[in-house]
Formats: C-alpha cells, sequence, structure tokens
C-alpha cells in the first residue's frame, strides 16, 4: 500500500533537511488506574483546550532571573559544550549544591541550562519526605498556545520517589512562560504546588515560532513526544509539539544537524560532520564520538545493546563503522564496493542493518553487523542497474507493482519483517510519499 504524507509542516517552517517525529523525553508512567493513565496521556499531547493560565497563577509565580543583578538560579559558564569531561564536572557540582544544602519541594536546587545542550530549560533538584511524583505543566498568556504538561519519569515503584532531579523543557521562546509544580502521589493526588514564571530568550535563529498543523487521519494515537526539524543552513535541532509550536532547540556545531536516535536512557545526534553526541535525559553530555579519521559522517543508528552504526564516506568510498559506546573503541563493520554510494542505515536487529543505497537505487541488507564477518545479506532494487556491482547475484526477486527504484534517503522500520523508507523522487513537492515493503530470504513484495 502507498501511502501519502503530507509535509506542508516542513515546507512551511523552511526548505529542511529532514523532520521526524519521536516520542523524545516521553512520560513512560504506567498506572494501574487505566482511566487516570489515559488522563494523563491525554493531558500531554500538547493539543487540548484547557488552560491552566490564570491571574492566580501571576500572582503566585516566582520569577526566575538566569543573568543579571536579580539572578536566582545557578548559571555555568558553556566555553565548550559537547565536552564528557565539561559536562560531568557541571554535574558533580549539582551534586554538591544538593547535598549541602537542606533541599525541598519549596527550597530546591535550580539551573538554567547547566550543560548549555538546550536553551530555554531549567534543571531541579530537591528532596520530599514521602515517595511522591512530580508533573508540570507551561502555560502562557496567549491563549493560542496550548498548555505543555509532563509527567517526570524517575523510574522509582509507580513513578515515585523521594529524590527528584528533573530537566524542564517545553518553554516557548520569546514570552514569558508560567510553570506549574505539582508533587502527586501514586494515585494522582496533589501534596504541593510552586509555581514559578521566566521570560524565555528568543530563538537564536530565524525559524518559525509556529508551523502549520494539518490534521490528517490515522489508526493510531498521537504520541506526547515532540518534532525534530533539522533545517538547513541553522546550527540547530528544533523541537515542535503536536499543535506546532516551538519548544526548544539544540546546538550543533556546523550546518549538518539531520539525525537523532532515542535510546532507553540517552539521545544521540550529530554535532558535525564527524562527531555524534551522546546526552542522558536530563542533556548531560556522557559520550562524543569522533570520526573524523574515517571520514564524514553519513548517518548512523543505534542497536540498543550498545552499539553505534555510523555510515562514513572519504575518498568516495562508504564504511560501515560499529562503535561501542561505553568504550569508544571503534572498527570497520563493512566496506562498500567503490561502484556504489549510501546514504541512510537502519537497524533491524538479531545484528542486522538496512542501507540505503544512492548509486545504484536501492536497499541493502547487511548481516552479522555486529561481528567481523559482515556481509550483504541481500539487495532489494532493480537487477538491471546493479548487474554491473559485486552484488548483482544478491538481488531479491520481487513480487507486487514496483521495485524500489530511486529517491530513498531515510530508512524507517515498524516491524521485524517490514521496511518502509521515504521516497523524495517526486515531481510534486507538497507531497511526498514511503513505501512499504514485507521481505522474507531472497523476495520482497510491495505492500
Amino acid at each position: 500500500m502507498k501511502k501519502i504524507l503530507k509535509i506542508s509542516l516542513i515546507t512551511s517552517l523552511f526548505m529542511a533537511a529532514g523532520l521526524v517525529a519521536l516520542a523524545i523525553w516521553a512520560t513512560k508512567v504506567k498506572n494501574e488506574n487505566k482511566k487516570e493513565e489515559g488522563q494523563l496521556l491525554s493531558e500531554q499531547l500538547d493539543e487540548g483546550d484547557t488552560r491552566s493560565f490564570s491571574s492566580i497563577v501571576q500572582e503566585k509565580a516566582t520569577p526566575l532571573y538566569a543573568e543579571g543583578q536579580n539572578r536566582n538560579v545557578l548559571v555555568y559558564p558553556h566555553g565548550i559544550i559537547y565536552d564528557v569531561a565539561v559536562s560531568k564536572s557541571i554535574q558533580d557540582q549539582l551534586e554538591q549544591k544538593a547535598s549541602r544544602g537542606q533541599t525541598n519541594f519549596v527550597k530546591p536546587v535550580i539551573a538554567y541550562n547547566p550543560y548549555g545542550t538546550q536553551e530555554n530549560t531549567f534543571y531541579f533538584s530537591f528532596e520530599t519526605s514521602s515517595e511522591l511524583m512530580v508533573k508540570y505543566t507551561i502555560t502562557t498568556e496567549d491563549s493560542s498556545i496550548p498548555d505543555f504538561t509532563r509527567v517526570v519519569y524517575n523510574g522509582g515503584q509507580d513513578n515515585c520517589s523521594k529524590k527528584h532531579s528533573f530537566t524542564i523543557r517545553g518553554l516557548v521562546p520569546g514570552v514569558k512562560n508560567y510553570i506549574i509544580l505539582n508533587l502527586q502521589d501514586k494515585d494522582g493526588k496533589v501534596m504541593g504546588t510552586q509555581y514559578y514564571s521566566y521570560d524565555a530568550k528568543p530563538c537564536s535563529s530565524d525559524v518559525k515560532a509556529r508551523a502549520v498543523v494539518e490534521k490528517g487521519k490515522s489508526e493510531q494515537r498521537s504520541s506526547n513526544g515532540l518534532y525534530l526539524a533539522f533545517p538547513a543552513n541553522k546550527k540547530g535541532i528544533f523541537f515542535y509539539d503536536n499543535s506546532g509550536i516551538l519548544r526548544g532547540e539544540m546546538p550543533v556545531s556546523t550546518n549538518l544537524g539531520k539525525k537523532l536516535v532515542v535510546g532507553s536512557n540517552s539521545i544521540f545526534y550529530t554535532t558535525s560532520d564527524s562527531s555524534i553526541a551522546r546526552l542522558s535525559v536530563n542533556g548531560q553530555v556522557t559520550g562524543v564520538y569522533d570520526m573524523k579519521n574515517y571520514g564524514k559522517t553519513i548517518d548512523f543508528d543505534y542497536d540498543g545493546f550498545g552499539n553505534l552504526y555510523v555510515l562514513v564516506e572519504k575518498k568516495g568510498q562508504n564504511k560501515l563503522i560499529r562503535v561501542p559506546v561505553d568504550s569508544n573503541h571503534s572498527v570497520v563493520s563493512f566496506r562498500f564496493s567503490n561502484k556504489t554510494r549510501a546514504n541512510s542505515v537502519k537497524f533491524m536487529g538479531k545484528g542486522t542493518i538496512y542501507v540505503s543505497m544512492s548509486q545504484p537505487a536501492g536497499i541493502m541488507k547487511i548481516v552479522n553487523a555486529a561481528s567481523n564477518v559482515a556481509k550483504v545479506g541481500g539487495v532489494y532494487g532493480d537487477s538491471n542497474i546493479w548487474s554491473k556491482t559485486p552484488y548483482r547475484k544478491k538481488v531479491c526477486k520481487f513480487t507486487g507493482k514496483e521495485p524500489i527504484s530511486a529517491g530513498q534517503s531515510l530508512l524507517l522500520s515498524s516491524k521485524s519483517s517490514t521496511l518502509t523508507f521515504f521516497n523524495n523522487d517526486v515531481s510534486d513537492k507538497s507531497s511526498s510519499y514511503y513505501y512499504e515493503y514485507a521481505f522474507s530470504g531472497v523476495t520482497a513484495r510491495v505492500s
């Protein structure tokens, strides 16, 4: 089944290098009360009409100042952002601040963007006498901006804990934001509330603060994640909620930001044409992977088991590099023929990686990627255009309407036996198509 994806969000923002919807920093709360769990999820979709802003919120809010004579939060210098030692030093200082004094819900440790990885964010740390959870809502005086609500995931039983360290993100750049911080027990009963306000900094780039959102039909429910926009010629990754409101930005070193992958407790993204960073859920830099000895970074993926697979290019040849994230001891997993060009990778499980090929057009299956004997397990493409490559005998037979022919540049996956990719080779630039292929052994079917 061929499906159409409207890209009005991309074109209304800018000529973008990419746009991906991910459940990044999404809430993982699991509540035995299904009705309450459903309500929590609905509150976090950023699409509701109910708003928390009121004159009471205005009156009770404590202003937060990150600069000037009135500064009342911790601020750290950001000379080098993507440096593990620098980021760890800041984390150590935050922990020391929390351990020195008696922190509580009313008197927490608050730091503005301590690691430098995301503007208009605040790190909070405090302790409570009983095990509780934290929920926060960001609201503004502008009635056209929906509330932004999240429940902080702390990993404790029933998502409750006595120790709370988290980052508040989702503030709207360039306007006064009001933060409503609630302490709740496992049943959702509010045990305490604190109010803050902050005049958020404008976005550092001239991207739109509000994107055009076009409602569509889907059997799937919206997630409480954020859309990631990777604009061409902009040194940043930009976050938009389900209503198209700009909710944050992360800096990158060059105009290259084009990929972000979510792990279990980390996110990975490109910060330059030869570097990938690893961040904790609070934004601390916990890893930096330098690929410049291998060449230019084209794409990468994470296998969920401690390995990055990085597609690089040097002197016209592509290589697939395996990088263990905890040792940074990288190895060449696979060398591509000089007669081919690759542009995207997707880990599919069990040591299998799919690679989008631009020359010749198609998708290559690589097996045993985690070992020293990685090899081509199949090629999905037109056998005629692959006949002059070393992989001609690996081309699969197709059943269905059409084989993979051209234009794919972003691989996605929904199931272990299904591959989805975007076809950007379309004349109508208001729409883009994506195809879904089912595969088994040496055959592939357009589904």
